[in-house]
């Protein structure tokens, strides 16, 4: 399925109501949320990994979930 060329963001009203945790700038709720999100998509494995290179940090995660049929789902906040 090709992407679109035109992805329009939006916030739903739930985030709204949640937008003190989402916003709270907690590394640790990001990550679960993100692992949430992998099981919510059938995901069995996540894998975490965190790299240092020229004093630059790089977090990589891995699912094998079952991914997301509309990419434009990802700028809906709270979706």
């Amino acid at each position: 399925m090709p992407l679109p060329a035109t992805i329009q963001t939006a916030v739903s009203q739930d985030a709204i109501r949640r937008a003190s945790r989402l916003f709270s700038g907690n590394s640790r709720y990001c990550l679960q949320e993100l692992c949430q999100n992998a099981r919510r998509a059938g995901a069995t494995r996540i894998a975490i990994d965190l790299t240092q290179q020229d004093r630059r940090f790089s977090l990589h995660i891995r699912d094998d979930g079952c991914g997301i049929d509309d990419p434009a789902a990802l700028l809906l906040l709270g979706h």
